[in-house]
């Protein structure tokens, strides 16, 4: 975490752990990093970091909050819509300020879910690292809220048939770019 411009780092597993908060209480932190941690139990969070809480979320908010986004973008194909969004969390689901966003491009050839994830991370995590040396250089962070609600996805969504339908878009995706013109 050498390249990270902050003075302590701690990496945890486990935000909502008993012992994370203590730490966090005693820490008082000036910034806490999120990605992928679900939602935050303790309102304590919310009231000690000065900047806040920022969070990589592998979807572009509002259109796709919650998780699989890659998948419910092929799903609904929105292969344009793949991407990453880097924002402040409040109390409800992917809703806190947008501070940037980013998309990612499908390869139709060679890009499959996995791959598409994969470099929609890369892309995220390169751009969580300017927003650092920004909040470093200021001591604060510029963003802006969400004005819709959009689609909340959650894991109870995802089935065998949703599933089916997004092989079978992908497939035809594939198919589409892949004929002469």
């Amino acid at each position: 975490y050498e390249f990270l411009p902050f003075k302590k780092i701690i990496s945890i597993n486990n935000i909502n752990n008993a012992s994370i908060v203590n730490l966090i209480k005693d820490e008082r932190p000036d910034v806490i990093l999120t990605f992928g941690c679900g939602i935050l139990k303790d309102p304590y969070f919310f009231e000690v970091p000065k900047v806040g809480i920022i969070n990589l979320h592998r979807g572009i908010i509002p259109q796709y909050r919650g998780v699989d986004n890659v998948f419910w973008c092929i799903h609904n194909n929105e292969i344009e819509q793949i991407g990453a969004t880097i924002h402040l969390i409040d109390k409800k689901i992917d809703m806190g300020n947008i501070i940037a966003q980013v998309k990612t491009n499908f390869d139709t050839v060679v890009d499959s879910e996995a791959s598409a994830f994969n470099k929609t991370i890369l892309k995220g995590i390169l751009r969580y690292v300017k927003i650092l040396k920004e909040i470093n250089d200021k001591g604060r962070i510029k963003s802006h809220r969400v004005k819709q609600k959009g689609n909340l996805y959650q894991e109870k969504d995802r089935t065998i048939f949703s599933d089916m339908r997004a092989l079978i878009n992908l497939v035809k995706i594939k198919r589409r770019k892949s004929e002469p013109r």
